[in-house]
């Protein structure tokens, strides 16, 4: 009899689970989605966004980790100056707001947050060595081999449509602008800046933000 009641009670939570399980699927309700973001590549970076819904449906919470990573032997798609290695990381967090309540991830939003990251660039280049000479100080260029460490600082703020493209595989499409501030840590003797333009590692300034995101939901 006692082994009757157990069954029971078995069953009775096996069959709550599964309605649960059935009602939060139907309903859509995901406890994070896992987002790559592929034009990352060209600038030999890899992004993965974890994407996790706070207490209210319509507001997330987008943590994206980052690797930069380059040997000489690799080819650089966008042509970045004057290094031969590259090697980093990164974290961002965003804010992100459906504008409507009533579909979970999904639609129009609007997202703003920032991040910090650290590169180290390898190169072959000149350094400028100072000597004294007959009570004059003069500059000698000299070919060296050494590192460049770049510290940057981003602000972005974005708008973009999340749309589910197939059962538990999502599609977003995003644009804005963003500032980042970047600071040097050059050897003694070393003026190499790699701010030639918005996609260079060492970049200040305003830039425009675009692009596509793929992933999926879990729940």
């Amino acid at each position: 009899m006692k082994k009757a009641d157990d069954m029971k009670k078995i069953l009775t939570i096996m069959v709550l689970c599964t309605t649960s399980w059935y009602v939060r699927a139907q309903e859509g309700n995901y406890e994070f989605m896992v987002m790559g973001v592929p034009q990352q590549i060209l600038n030999n970076c890899v992004r993965i966004d974890l994407d996790i819904p706070l207490a209210t449906d319509y507001k997330w919470l987008v943590l994206s980790p980052q690797f930069w990573f380059k040997e000489e032997s690799l080819e650089d798609a966008l042509e970045h100056n004057d290094y031969e290695t590259l090697l980093g990381g990164g974290l961002d967090a965003y804010s992100k707001v459906f504008i409507s309540r009533k579909s979970h991830g999904k639609g129009l939003y609007l997202s703003y947050g920032g991040g910090y990251r650290i590169l180290r660039l390898s190169t072959s280049y000149f350094l400028w060595k100072k000597y004294l000479e007959n009570d004059l100080v003069y500059y000698n260029r000299i070919p060296a081999d050494f590192n460049v460490y770049i510290h940057g600082i981003t602000g972005k703020a974005i708008t973009g449509f999340q749309m589910e493209v197939a059962e538990g595989f999502f599609m977003d499409l995003f644009i804005g602008f963003g500032v980042r501030l970047s600071i040097h840590d050059n050897p003694a003797g070393s003026f190499i800046k790699y701010n030639h333009g918005t996609n260079d590692y060492g970049y200040t300034g305003t830039f425009f933000v675009g692009g596509a995101r793929l992933g999926i939901a879990l729940d």
